[in-house]
């Protein structure tokens, strides 16, 4: 029984990881999207199931100053919101080390420094290349800071032709603006999230927060070392979030630690009961069985009142029979003796018949026995001891 229970508890664990480790891919692959070989990542608590997302291939960015990453766009929306990633370098100036993060200085810097021409650099590609009487203006960067994340959000609005039709169009742009350096620190990586909403003007507050909730996911993982090659191996590289495999990963671990550590602790306790000698009462159940515990217990009440009843009949039996034997042998050697031995022979065995009786009353008593058992019980006593007797029930 034991170890059927065991057997059923080690299957149990095992399907409770199993599936806990098909949910943490399901979460991974519903919850992030990456690219560039897990080195970017973005994250939307509510998934992107109504999104169209796509990484773009890194060969249609040669030869321009920025590389498109990734581009989205909300489905089945009147008013969607897109967005897109570009990424470019720029070699970082002497004793330069771009970190702004918490730092509204540093951040502002930065823009004076670098974001500012990688800004014009990218919408001169995207835009003003297919569109020289393009007007573009830009806006004035503020720091923003989340709670993974800082941010120079600034507006980009701009008149173009946007769709090539020969006829100009008006779009703003939501831009958001963050660096990092590559590993030796001979780099500032630009970059730059762009959220617009196609042909319309300033976001809804509602497009707004969805923007900032994928900005402050936003991750990026050493991608500007693959870009400009500046590692040489000495310098260590510490990301600045964990991807979702990791993560994925890690959590799958420590659920199989609490798992193993679940199933050691109940084969300790059945290894204990089964050397404590594995009575009813310590049997280990599955969950779900408490329903038999009056059962057992009823079963195992009667086990042991049976078995007091029996253990009492036979010593009180073995008790009569050695007092018969030896009143008979007196009988032969004191055949003409008075009857007074006979006297004292049938006192002893009607003390020890007394003592039987209270025992059962006792039982009675206790509830061990009821009266029906009690009565049959010295029904049964007075009939074996009128056949030892060599008389008749």
């Amino acid at each position: 029984m034991k170890q059927r229970n065991l057997t059923r508890i080690t299957v149990f664990l095992c399907m409770l990881l199993l599936i806990f480790a098909t949910a943490s891919g399901a979460y991974a692959e519903t919850y992030y999207f990456e690219c560039r070989d897990g080195r970017i990542s973005i994250y939307r608590e509510s998934g992107w199931d109504s999104w169209q997302i796509a990484e773009v291939d890194k060969a249609e960015s040669s030869g321009n100053p920025f590389e498109h990453i990734m581009t989205a766009a909300e489905s089945g929306s009147i008013d969607p919101l897109m967005f897109d990633i570009y990424f470019s370098d720029a070699a970082a100036l002497d004793g330069d080390y771009v970190y702004f993060y918490g730092d509204e200085n540093d951040a502002l810097d930065y823009y004076d420094k670098y974001g500012k021409n990688a800004l014009v650099q990218l919408y001169a590609e995207q835009i003003a290349s297919a569109d020289p009487d393009a007007q573009i203006t830009y806006g004035t960067p503020v720091f923003t800071e989340y709670q993974w994340n800082s941010f120079l959000k600034t507006d980009v609005v701009m008149t173009a032709d946007l769709d090539g039709d020969g006829h100009q169009e008006s779009r703003a742009d939501t831009v958001f603006l963050t660096a990092s350096m590559t590993s030796d620190a001979n780099f500032v990586i630009n970059e730059v999230l762009v959220f617009h909403n196609g042909y319309g003007l300033q976001l809804t507050q509602d497009k707004q927060d969805t923007a900032a909730e994928i900005v402050d996911e936003f991750s990026e993982y050493g991608y500007g070392d693959d870009m400009t090659g500046d590692n040489s191996g000495d310098a260590v590289y510490y990301a600045d979030g964990i991807s979702d495999g990791a993560i994925g990963a890690m959590a799958i671990f420590t659920v199989a630690i609490v798992l193993i550590i679940a199933a050691a602790v109940v084969a300790v306790i059945l290894r204990r009961r089964k050397m404590n000698g594995g009575s009813a009462g310590t049997q280990f159940r599955m969950p779900g069985s408490s329903g038999t515990s009056g059962m057992h217990a009823a079963q195992s009440s009667a086990k042991r009142r049976d078995r007091k009843l029996r253990d009492l009949h036979d010593a009180h039996r073995d008790h009569i029979d050695r007092s018969s034997r030896a009143a008979g042998a007196a009988g032969e050697r004191r055949a003409r003796q008075s009857s007074s031995a006979g006297a004292v022979m049938q006192q002893a065995v009607s003390s020890d018949e007394q003592r039987y009786l209270d025992s059962l009353k006792t039982l009675y008593k206790s509830g061990l026995l009821t009266r029906a058992e009690m009565n049959e019980m010295i029904e049964r006593h007075q009939v074996q001891n009128m056949r030892r007797r060599g008389g008749r029930p």
